[in-house]
């Protein structure tokens, strides 16, 4: 599901040069804002306690803290691809990649956040 948001939040930005092997590639931004609704629903689901509604005080005990770390697949993700079937990829047996199976795992695009207008970056923090 993560993924899945990801890649349908990803828009075109324009291209970027590759810092490894200098060939130009696809650049694409995601709005971070768009995503929290689903880091909510997993706060939500893991500590049955609704992210952001409540202090410390007014539940009376220590309110959940968490820093949830996805790395996403970016084959599965590829916003050129139209494939919806990335769950099923879970599944499957994980075979030994070789040297040029690891160089396909970049999948061949760059994407970054961008929140509320702010920077565009690789990683994105949140706080619920």
């Amino acid at each position: 599901a993560f993924e899945q948001a990801v890649k349908n939040n990803m828009l075109p930005v324009g291209s970027m040069r590759e810092a490894e092997t200098r060939r130009e590639v696809p650049l694409y931004e995601v709005e971070a804002m768009k995503l929290e609704a689903i880091f909510n629903r997993l706060y939500t689901y893991l500590f049955d306690y609704e992210a952001g509604t409540y202090s410390a005080m007014e539940i009376n005990k220590p309110v959940p803290k968490a820093i949830f770390i996805l790395n996403f697949d970016k084959l599965r993700m590829d916003p050129k691809s139209i494939s919806q079937a990335g769950n099923e990829a879970i599944y499957t047996k994980i075979v030994e990649l070789d040297l040029e199976d690891l160089k396909k795992q970049e999948g061949g695009y760059v994407y970054h956040y961008r929140y509320n207008g702010g920077s565009a970056t690789q990683v994105w923090l949140s706080s619920g």
